[in-house]
């Protein structure tokens, strides 16, 4: 069963979920981790952070979570640098978090599954 990770399952309004790009797979003989990627646009209204995750979920699928600068530079030359991902200045949704409380802006951002964002991705 291959793994399904929705690159981009939000803040990309505009064609319906139909209308989606192909996922994409990062292959291991390419130097990857074998998962796959979709970017899915899914309104043209703004749509938050737990609405992106409740779609993935409901595909069966986890929003992306970037743990590598390769990773990261990957995702976005095939994936998020689509333009039609993105609404304004807001592109796609990832699975990190900030916890409640912490230090703004940059302060206790972690991935959904619970390891820490390296503050040297962004």
């Amino acid at each position: 069963m291959k793994n399904l990770i929705q690159a981009a399952v939000v803040t990309l309004f505009a064609a319906s979920a139909a209308q989606a790009q192909q996922a994409v797979q990062w292959k291991v003989s390419d130097g990857g981790n074998g998962h796959w990627y979709q970017g899915v646009r899914l309104s043209d209204n703004e749509v938050s952070w737990h609405q992106a995750q409740a779609f993935a979920h409901e595909q069966s699928a986890e929003l992306a979570q970037l743990e590598t600068r390769t990773e990261f530079d990957w995702v976005y030359q095939k994936i998020a640098s689509d333009r039609s991902l993105w609404r304004w200045t807001v592109g796609p949704w990832l699975g990190g978090r900030q916890l409640p409380g912490a230090i703004e802006p940059a302060g206790g951002w972690q991935w959904i599954n619970g390891s820490a964002i390296e503050s040297s991705l962004w």
